[in-house]
This record gives structure tokens, C-alpha cells and sequence, in this order.
């Protein structure tokens, strides 16, 4: 295996200059669920992306079962 020079930066970066990177960055949110939480992160201007999802069959067990079972 060659070894790199010394003075040769990987593509790889610490994890410090990633952790102080990702804190450096400005705060960007895909939210699931409650629009309200996105309201008010867009009102503090941040980036939001709102996600509309809802549990299959609204929460409904038996429906789900048999959604699924179609499925198969």
C-alpha cells in the first residue's frame, strides 16, 4: 500500500472540523407532522421543509391490516 505524503489532505475530514462544520452551518428542518412546529421555526427564519405524512389508514389498525394485505 503507498502512503500519502504528509502534507496531503484526505477527502476524509476529522471529526471535530465535521462537528464544528455541521454548528457553523444555519439550522435547516424537514418536519413530519404538526405544521404548527413549522410555523414557528419559518417565523424564527429557518428553513423549513413540511413534510405531509399521516400513518397509514389514519391510525386505523384493522384498516392498515387489510391495506397491507393488499399490498402483499
Amino acid at each position: 500500500m503507498t502512503k500519502l505524503p504528509d502534507d496531503i489532505k484526505t477527502a476524509e475530514p476529522d471529526q471535530s472540523s465535521r462537528t464544528s462544520n455541521l454548528l457553523e452551518a444555519p439550522v435547516r428542518v424537514a418536519n413530519i407532522g404538526l405544521r404548527k412546529f413549522a410555523d414557528d421555526l419559518v417565523g424564527q427564519d429557518i428553513a423549513v421543509v413540511q413534510v405531509d405524512w399521516a400513518p397509514p389508514a389514519r391510525g386505523n389498525t384493522r384498516l392498515a391490516n387489510l391495506l397491507s394485505r393488499l399490498m402483499d
